[in-house]
């Protein structure tokens, strides 16, 4: 595995489904950091790095819940997705929810999900769902490179 430190964006508004999902995580073998905001709001301010979030790192991979209050989980996809930055607009997104619905379904990867999945219904398949999800996102699978420092734009002389 990588030496790269991945940095996850968790966004659930359940503070009890989010204390699983870290538990969950500490038994990956992959190397990361994750990010808890309770909303798509705050999922945007982070992306955005407004307010508190001014020096949030780019995340490598969004998990997204679709029930949300608010600024729910379809919204945000779509404003990801449709991100002034390339870069953000990129991230791969795994929509993680409770709804098994095939409109629900349809309706995420319309607005641009790389991958949806139903939350298990006990700890035993929790373990062994992230345990498929690392395996596939991070060994399987080829996730975009970290952004590169960008170098400041060059002054362009003006004429007068």
């Amino acid at each position: 595995m990588s030496d790269h430190v991945y940095q996850l964006l968790l966004v659930e508004d359940s503070l009890a489904e989010a204390h699983l999902f870290k538990e969950v995580l500490r038994t990956w073998a992959v190397r990361h950091l994750l990010t808890v905001v309770k909303d798509g709001w705050e999922a945007m301010a982070y992306l955005n790095r407004h307010g508190y979030f001014a020096e949030a790192p780019k995340p490598d991979l969004i998990f997204l819940d679709l029930s949300m209050p608010g600024l729910d989980g379809f919204e945000t996809l779509r404003q990801i997705r449709h991100h002034e930055d390339i870069e953000i607009a990129s991230v791969p997104v795994i929509v993680l929810t409770n709804s098994s619905a095939p409109s629900d379904v349809k309706r995420a990867y319309q607005a641009g999900a790389n991958c949806y999945i139903t939350k298990p219904s006990t700890l035993e398949q929790s373990y062994e769902l992230m345990a498929a999800v690392e395996w596939f996102w991070f060994e399987i699978n080829k996730l975009p490179p970290p952004a590169l420092a960008r170098e400041p734009k060059p002054q362009t002389e003006r004429s007068e």
